[in-house]
């Protein structure tokens, strides 16, 4: 055998050896999808701050019973409890699926996070969803920021997480909470 046809049979068999140790590519179906069609449950907690912050929790289970807990700087302090329409979790399942809540990082607090701008003194809302097969949280200083946000931004980064923390307290607003009030909810961070 000569050395070039060795040197070819080397070369194939370490081709295909290398071409056998790649991964293998994502399963198809419900497991390679971030989509989810219900949860078990869905927090959000938002911190307080060295000002006035409303620092409250928010506990949101599949069947629609709602656990509030205010602690500091909200108009309704300790326990309360209300009750979501179906419409109202499929609304919240569309914004988990909306942000691509899976795929976002489990933290945004700094710029090893991908935190463009750093400002100090923030609160931070921690969100949680729960399913059957998966869990997952995020923490999200409200002190990374978007550089140059323009002005009908929040200017918190991520801003679809902002928006999507947002839409949970739409969904759930104090007054609903606070029995004979009425008005605008004052659940978001100032």
């Amino acid at each position: 055998m000569s050395k070039h046809t060795l040197s070819a049979i080397l070369l194939i068999g370490l081709t295909t050896t290398i071409g056998a140790c790649e991964p293998a590519p994502a399963p198809a179906g419900p497991a390679a999808t971030s989509e989810i069609h219900q949860f078990e449950q869905l927090s959000l907690r938002r911190t307080g701050c060295y000002g006035q912050c409303p620092d409250y929790e928010l506990t949101i289970h599949g069947d629609g019973r709602v656990s509030y807990l205010g602690k500091r700087d909200v108009p309704l302090l300790g326990p309360a409890h209300q009750q979501l329409s179906a419409e109202q979790l499929a609304a919240l399942i569309d914004a988990i699926n909306d942000v691509g809540y899976f795929n976002l990082n489990d933290q945004y607090i700094n710029t090893t996070d991908g935190c463009p701008v750093m400002a100090t003194d923030n609160p931070s809302a921690i969100t949680r969803v729960k399913t059957s097969s998966r869990e997952k949280s995020i923490h999200h200083y409200y002190g990374c920021q978007i550089a140059n946000a323009p002005p009908d931004a929040s200017g918190v980064y991520p801003e679809a997480l902002y928006q999507f923390e947002a839409r949970i307290d739409a969904m759930v607003p104090l007054t609903a909470l606070i029995p004979g009030a009425s008005g605008p909810s004052t659940n978001a961070p100032r």
